[in-house]
């Protein structure tokens, strides 16, 4: 894995704590079907056949939207991405194959997830667990990432041990 394209190593400490603060908002306010309404937007969208009638397909429409589940689904994907791809502080050729180990696996695990949801999940339930999946590969990278890197100190697994 090139370094090249990581990101400096301050980067992660942001982004493990806007990954629990965005998680902690998620679970308490999307557990009480808190639609903030200061983020009501105008917004012009496809609309499908069922919503329209049965002579109209695809048309544009404009309607008023709440965006606070794609507000709070954009922050946790970037505070995840902040961590995944933020250098460690000393990064050496040993780090990068554990990077790319861990991703491999993570791909690997995301997709044997993905199949078994094709298997046993259907209707509303798939495609909600479809958005899910969108954070499944990072969150399985850096979980098996610091493991990894926690194994090969020999210390305890606690990858945010440094944060507190």
């Amino acid at each position: 894995m090139l370094t090249k394209l990581l990101l400096p190593h301050r980067f992660k400490r942001i982004g493990w704590w806007l990954t629990i603060l965005t998680t902690i908002t998620a679970v308490v306010l999307f557990s009480g079907n808190y639609q903030g309404s200061w983020l009501d937007l105008g917004s012009y969208g496809f609309v499908s056949r069922a919503e329209m009638g049965a002579h109209h397909v695809g048309n544009m429409m404009k309607s008023n939207v709440n965006i606070f589940g794609q507000a709070v689904a954009a922050l946790l994907a970037i505070s995840l991405l902040l961590v995944a791809f933020s250098k460690e502080k000393m990064e050496d050729e040993y780090i990068a194959s554990i990077r790319s180990s861990a991703m491999i696996w993570a791909i690997w695990a995301n997709y044997l997830l993905i199949f078994l949801i094709f298997l046993i999940v259907y209707g509303p339930t798939f495609v909600s667990l479809m958005l899910y999946n969108i954070f499944t590969v990072l969150i399985l990278f850096i979980a098996r990432f610091h493991y990894l890197m926690n194994k090969a100190r020999g210390e305890e697994i606690r990858p945010l041990k440094k944060l507190f």
